[in-house]
């Protein structure tokens, strides 16, 4: 999931810097207070799944804080990205993070390596995910043969698949997309990059970091992760994938023995 911070440094759960697509509003949630957030639209529609929308039909129902989450979900692994530049955001969520106790059911990250860094600095015993820096960092030392030799800093390799839907995008670009050629070469090196991350995955999964690949809402998609054994799938559709998953009678696996988060879980 995705939080940012509100003007009165609330935590939120969104993926989005402002609310015009869940609220229908074009403010950004930086520059509002918590209980000037209004109610989620009727219909909202979904990131990374085309054609797919959530409806509401509570027209009360308003965007969770993470408080509220972590209150609803205590024992529930959470995978967080830190999103905008609000100063407290990191520290108002690690507050959260400790004040449930859930310092080995939660992984904490940003696409910023320095903001990745804050967090681990803060709370060194937070579990973190990679940065878009790492990720291409990591992706270097694979492709050149030196990661062997080096230390991995992060708990989870989180990275985005080339998924069906991103290439049916870059086929026909929306119009709001100023410049499609960029699209399609960032296609092409996301492919490369799935083609050969199957030794990559494997090495990263001996030496105890857990692999999650997002946004995955496609059967061919959930095909591939199976195939390249990844341990986590981020999707927009958990009942498809679900259904996917109990179809073929096979499952996304972790070892305790090798993985923090749920060797900790365990004691």
């Amino acid at each position: 999931m995705d939080v940012h911070l509100t003007k009165d440094n609330v935590v939120v759960v969104a993926h989005d810097y402002d609310i015009l697509r869940v609220c229908g509003e074009p403010r950004k949630l930086a520059e509002m207070n918590f209980d000037e957030i209004p109610p989620l639209q009727k219909e909202i529609e979904i990131h990374f799944a085309a054609g797919m929308k959530y409806h509401n039909e509570n027209p009360n129902i308003r965007m969770p804080t993470l408080e509220e989450t972590f209150q609803k979900l205590p024992e529930t692994i959470m995978h967080i990205d830190l999103k905008g530049n609000s100063p407290g955001l990191v520290e108002e969520t690690l507050k959260l993070v400790r004040k449930y106790n859930r310092e080995n059911i939660t992984v904490l990250g940003a696409m910023s390596q320095k903001k990745t860094d804050k967090i681990r600095k803060l709370n060194p015993n937070t579990l973190t995910f990679c940065s878009i820096g790492s990720y291409f960092g990591v992706m270097l030392l694979y492709m050149i043969g030196l990661l062997p030799f080096f230390p991995v800093a992060f708990n989870f390799f989180s990275v985005g698949k080339c998924t069906v839907e991103m290439r049916q995008m870059s086929k026909n670009p929306p119009k709001e997309i100023k410049r499609p050629g960029l699209i399609k070469v960032a296609m092409a090196v996301m492919r490369f990059f799935d083609w050969i991350s199957g030794p990559l995955f494997r090495h990263l999964q001996k030496r105890g970091i857990v692999v999650v690949w997002w946004v995955l809402n496609d059967p061919q998609d959930f095909k591939e992760a199976l195939d390249k054994r990844v341990n986590g799938i981020m999707t927009d559709a958990p009942v498809v994938l679900r259904d996917y998953l109990d179809s073929r009678d096979k499952y996304l696996e972790v070892p305790h023995n090798s993985t923090p988060l749920l060797s900790a879980k365990d004691k």
